[in-house]
């Protein structure tokens, strides 16, 4: 109740106050300053409308300023009107072409239009003022990315990256960019920049377990794989991943070992028995090979 009579007893100084901007602006019509009083009076209340009817009656006066226009643009914001935002926020840059923060707004905008060489050209304008906003290099990694411009992109994303290192904890892609041109080794030494802030990221470890697979390179990928197990040990397809890497290696006692650990968690996969008991064959040790052979009968039986 307290914050509503609060509200109330804004509104009724607000319309007090309008009121006494109204009656001077009557005695002083040249006085144009007033509706700029007035315009800030009617946003305050709400009034967009009629804060826009008093701002855009001072165009073409003395008080046609890129402030003005800025203004505008904000109350058109408050309505939804984009394009009526767009237009005001363009005659900002017009009258001060270093406004930087016009320019990153309409980079904004026309970014979720999906206007994407525009929102690339606003936000352009904003290196040459503030170059030392990391935002502003990520938001052009984003829209080269989807321009599926790699260089572009990489290029960007590193730049905010210098500016603020934690920011690749929201740069998952830009590993995966680097993937793409088939720079694998920038690719490794990005995923480990996020694993330097979040260890048990367990997306960076199995991508980077995948590139040292794809190279062959399988004891790299084999320890990436177990970093993984070692945060959950339950990831059946890392285990069958790291099974099966062991088996190329020619280590069949770690195959055997692992394919153990994932019976452990899917007691009805006969084929996971079956790969045991061919594992132990080659082994030519029978024995232990019988009872995995036997277990995948009785679970085909069951079936």
């Amino acid at each position: 109740m307290t914050n509503l009579n609060s509200s109330v007893d804004i509104n009724e100084g607000l319309l007090k106050e309008l009121e006494e901007f109204q009656l001077l602006l009557e005695n002083e019509p040249e006085n144009l300053k007033i509706k700029i009083d007035i315009a800030n009076i009617h946003i305050k209340l709400g009034e967009y409308d009629l804060a826009i009817e008093n701002f855009e009656s001072l165009i073409g006066t003395e008080f046609e300023n890129y402030q003005l226009f800025l203004q505008l643009a904000g109350v058109y914001s408050n309505l939804d009107n984009t394009e009526k935002t767009i237009e005001n926020y363009i005659e900002v840059t017009k009258r001060k072409d270093d406004y930087y923060q016009a320019w990153f707004n309409l980079g904004n905008i026309y970014s979720k239009q999906g206007k994407l060489r525009e929102a690339i050209h606003a936000f352009t304008k904003v290196t040459e003022f503030k170059p030392e906003l990391h935002q502003l290099w990520y938001n052009l990694g984003n829209l080269y990315t989807k321009l599926d411009k790699i260089e572009s992109a990489i290029e960007n994303y590193e730049k905010s990256l210098q500016l603020k290192p934690d920011l690749i904890l929201n740069l998952t892609n830009l590993p995966a960019l680097y993937y793409r041109l088939e720079n694998y080794d920038k690719a490794i030494e990005t995923y480990n920049k996020i694993l330097h802030f979040r260890p048990d990221n367990i997306p960076a470890l199995i991508s980077i377990a995948k590139i040292f697979n794809k190279l062959s390179q399988y004891d790299g990928a084999i320890k990436y794989f177990e970093k993984v197990i070692e945060i959950k040990n339950d990831d059946v397809p890392t285990l069958k991943a790291i099974a099966e890497l062991y088996r190329k290696i020619g280590d069949i006692e770690k195959t055997i070992e692992y394919f153990e650990k994932i019976a452990q968690f899917t007691p009805k996969d006969f084929s996971i028995y079956y790969k045991i008991a061919n594992n132990y064959s080659e082994q030519k040790n029978f024995l232990k090979a019988v009872p995995y052979y036997n277990k995948v009968l009785k679970i085909n039986g069951e079936h």
